[in-house]
């Protein structure tokens, strides 16, 4: 087997693994104890096609996946296809179907109507760009509260931090150890897409 790369294989395995012993583990996926005691200690060269396929079959996961050579995991081929076509992880596309399935038929296509003007809101990808900025600037994530205290003081120069308005949205967001300015600004987006959304619903109605 070429370009084998043993840490991710080893550390896909693994949590698949859980907690499970490696007796239980040989006898419910029917490979030896040593195989599962090479992978536990990431001592692997490479593991034999039928190895990999008896892990990969108990777990429902792809050889793929096991291997690296993807990060989705499912063997549904469809599912594969829309993660990689959509971008979007296979637990995203399985809670939408989830949706799908559980939702009642009349209230169906309101709720995948919402989600898709949730996704078109031009505010939708504003609050993705500030989430993805808050990994980008170490202040955003200093959970030192004397720290952020002084800084909420410095940057808003004795402004109320969070407007009462957005208090019930942040304890929603529940992002803890977030610079307060910046939970503010996320806030008042989430509060516009939404406002935006509703208000586009009410006027299909009409």
């Amino acid at each position: 087997m070429t370009n084998f790369n043993c840490d991710i294989f080893c550390e896909r395995v693994n949590s698949l693994f859980g907690s499970m012993g490696q007796m239980e583990l040989s006898e419910k996926i029917g490979i030896s104890q040593g195989v599962i005691s090479a992978i536990k200690n990431k001592k692997v060269k490479a593991p034999g096609a039928d190895t990999i396929f008896r892990i990969a079959n108990f777990f429902n996961v792809s050889a793929d996946y096991l291997l690296g050579i993807s990060d989705i995991p499912t063997q549904n081929a469809e599912l594969k296809a829309v993660c990689e076509y959509t971008g979007l992880s296979q637990k995203a596309i399985e809670k939408i179907l989830e949706v799908k399935q559980e939702e009642e038929i009349n209230e169906l296509e309101s709720t995948l109507r919402t989600f898709s003007s949730i996704i078109e809101n031009e505010n939708f990808w504003r609050i993705v760009l500030q989430l993805n900025s808050a990994t980008d600037y170490i202040e955003f994530l200093d959970t030192n509260p004397t720290h952020m205290m002084k800084m909420a003081i410095n940057r808003l120069n004795g402004q109320e931090i969070i407007s009462n308005e957005n208090r019930k949205l942040l304890s929603f967001i529940n992002l803890n150890g977030l610079e307060p300015l910046f939970k503010q600004e996320l806030a008042e987006t989430i509060w516009q897409l939404f406002d935006e959304v509703v208000k586009q619903e009410d006027a299909k109605e009409t």
